[in-house]
């Protein structure tokens, strides 16, 4: 991170909905087997962002999947139901908006981080109703990774029966 720099910590590292407990909601980090089993599903139109965020975070996930429109999000969600969708919220045709309501519409416990090209309250207040559980600039893509590594899956999806 660049020195000087304020970074928006309590929403993307925590709790989207109460951004005052955004660390104490957090009741451990993921240990090395846990990332050994998380799926991770990133959504965007641009083939080079989808590498870059892949670049910063896949290390922390065992399977990365990769989706270039918001219709295809649903669709493959549905198919591999990844524990944490990265999702680009202003991603055509539809939107990353759209693509969580639906998303979250039939599985409530998708767990979701919507990435905004810029900051705006309004995003905020609009990703906390779809069901989004965090929120990263696109400029502080490094964000990610420390919500990421800070995230506890609850239990990993990967236990499912």
């Amino acid at each position: 991170m660049n020195a000087g720099r304020s970074v928006e910590l309590p929403i993307a590292v925590g709790n989207l909905a109460h951004p005052e407990r955004a660390r104490s909601s957090i009741p451990r980090r993921l240990t090395v087997e846990d990332h050994a089993r998380v799926r991770l599903m990133i959504v965007d139109g641009n083939a080079d962002v989808r590498r870059v965020i892949r670049q910063i975070v896949g290390d922390l996930a065992a399977d990365v999947y990769e989706c270039p429109t918001p219709v295809d999000a649903f669709s493959t969600y549905a198919r591999i139901r990844p524990d944490v969708v990265v999702m680009d919220l202003s991603i055509p045709p539809c939107d990353g908006i759209w693509a969580t309501r639906q998303i979250i519409g039939l599985y409530p416990q998708a767990v979701i981080v919507l990435i905004a090209p810029y900051p705006d309250a309004m995003f905020r207040v609009t990703a906390v109703r779809a069901g989004a559980r965090g929120f990263v600039l696109k400029e502080n893509l490094f964000d990610l990774r420390q919500w990421l590594a800070a995230w506890t899956p609850e239990p990993l999806k990967g236990e499912r029966t």
